[in-house]
């Protein structure tokens, strides 16, 4: 799970599609699937979303779910 909220903490730095996210370098060698898996559940929580044009980003919520992570410490 900690990879997924690294997803978070890079997408909170800068928005990119999933194909980009997919290329960053803490993500190489995780599967596409376990990607998307990881997008989904942030999605359901609120802490992310896909623009029409397919680009991700973080909600409001993201900044404080990190900080109580210690993504900010």
């Amino acid at each position: 799970m900690d990879k997924m909220w690294d997803i978070l903490a890079s997408l909170y730095w800068g928005k990119c599609t999933f194909k980009e996210l997919c290329e960053r370098d803490f993500l190489k060698g995780t599967c596409e699937y376990g990607v998307d898996s990881f997008l989904r559940i942030l999605s359901k929580r609120g802490l992310v979303k896909e623009s029409s044009k397919g680009i991700w980003s973080t909600t409001k919520k993201a900044k404080k779910e990190l900080a109580n992570r210690g993504y900010f410490a």
